[in-house]
């Protein structure tokens, strides 16, 4: 993830999502898909983290200074690395949006296969054993700019029940950002500021997926 502005603005809002669920990474097996947790775990977490990237090279900024690196390098698409339910939690932050899109500014291939994503999300589910977070961008009717697709009503459907076809129960929540910053946390989408639109993104679903 970008260390910009709108990245930390935006990243903040997803990972103080899952912050407020209190994940017991203690003790566990994590896989970080995407690296959005890069650089955001305590320095006396007991967890062995694996950050999950499509080019290790476009982390060394936001790498860890006082833990070991347990980096991999892999398409999302395609985690056959790992065993299935390797991981007893998987936290997949901004990251699932950009499958099979344009990702030459992370060091990755420039694609238009967005509807690829789908084979992420059953590779996620197949590498986690308990716990799998997912956060996406979120809009009515669905869009998409060169780096990243909006999730609508239709596709957050699919995710969830390709995630149900693995086992697991699955728990959705909106937010949104408007002048005064982000809310939300409910079953259903709030309103959201569309200045900037759809080159920044204003509104995000979560999605909790439980074994």
């Amino acid at each position: 993830m970008f260390d910009d502005g709108l990245a930390v603005t935006i990243n903040k809002a997803r990972l103080d999502f899952l912050a407020s669920l209190k994940i017991p990474y203690e003790g566990k097996r994590v896989l970080d898909a995407g690296c959005a947790l890069n650089g955001h775990l305590s320095d006396t977490l007991t967890a062995q983290v694996w950050h999950l990237t499509q080019n290790i090279a476009s982390e060394t900024a936001y790498a860890h200074t006082s833990r070991p690196l347990s980096y991999v390098s892999a398409d999302l698409r395609d985690l056959s690395v790992f065993a299935g339910c390797a991981f007893d939690r998987t936290v997949c932050v901004s990251t699932l949006e950009h499958v099979g899109m344009d990702n030459e500014s992370y060091l990755g291939a420039k694609e238009f296969q967005p509807n690829t994503m789908f084979l992420a999300m059953k590779a996620l589910c197949h590498v986690t054993r308990s716990e799998l977070f997912v956060t996406v961008p979120y809009h009515e009717p669905m869009m998409h700019c060169d780096q990243w697709r909006f999730f609508d009503g239709l596709t957050l459907k699919h995710l969830r029940f390709l995630a149900k076809n693995f086992g697991f129960a699955v728990e959705t929540r909106f937010y949104a950002q408007t002048v005064g910053g982000w809310y939300g946390g409910g079953k259903d989408p709030v309103p959201a500021y569309e200045a900037g639109f759809p080159h920044k993104v204003n509104a995000i679903a979560c999605l909790r997926c439980t074994q």
